[in-house]
């Protein structure tokens, strides 16, 4: 199975309040009186779990419905009360509705095979480090939960590597360098400008505040 995109949407929890109506075997009808006499009681919350909150699951394990399958909809581990919040890949980027709490973390990739029967990370789309069994995993762009010291997911242990022209999960720009002055900082961690901001960089010939060409500095900052 192929990751092809990033696809992770805050999740949103909407539930709403019933009532259930409580009626006695000897209920008198409209059709006898023409009132209708029917009784209705609320639950107590709204929810039919009995504890107030709303949230119909009565024992804050996550599972309102008590099928075992932890389906509180979450939008980050914090929201699962003890839980990972995760969603199933199937073959299919997951949305917003798919990341629910579950009583089982996700394991760490195995980024030398695709083959969920022998790695069961293929089976998981995590949310956040937190999601993950291994306390040092990160989260990756692609939902797997990579091992710690190989932030790039390649399986060759050498993590994010500042210079070599890929941002990686820890870096916010790479321009294939280490060089300062030059959009992108020394330590791949913060972008420092671009062509047509006004500032001449080390590697720009020009920078006349624009990007447009046949005004002595053309669209790339180089003379004309």
């Amino acid at each position: 199975m192929k990751r092809t995109s990033i696809l992770l949407v805050a999740a949103s929890l909407s539930l709403s309040a019933c009532s259930v109506k409580v009626t006695s075997g000897d209920e008198t009808t409209a059709a006898d009186t023409g009132t209708d006499t029917t009784d209705t009681t609320d639950s107590g919350d709204g929810d039919g779990d009995g504890d107030g909150d709303g949230d119909g699951d009565g024992d804050g394990d996550g599972d309102g419905d008590g099928d075992g399958d932890g389906d509180e909809s979450c939008s980050a581990t914090a929201d699962c009360e003890g839980e990972y919040c995760w969603a199933p890949y199937t073959g299919a980027n997951p949305g917003a509705d798919d990341f629910t709490c579950h009583p089982e973390c996700v394991p760490t990739n195995d980024p030398s095979t695709t083959d969920p029967t022998v790695d069961p990370a293929e089976n998981f789309w995590c949310i956040d480090d937190g999601s993950c069994c291994d306390p040092t995993a990160i989260c990756g762009s692609l939902g797997y939960c990579d091992a710690a010291g190989d932030g790039d997911g390649d399986g060759d242990g050498d993590g994010d590597v500042c210079g070599d022209g890929t941002v990686g999960n820890t870096e916010a720009c790479d321009d294939s360098n280490t060089m300062d002055g030059d959009y992108c900082s020394a330590d791949c961690q913060t972008v420092t400008g671009s062509c047509g901001d006004g500032t001449v960089q080390t590697n720009e010939q020009c920078d006349d505040g624009n990007t447009a060409d046949n005004d002595g500095c053309s669209s790339t900052c180089q003379n004309e």
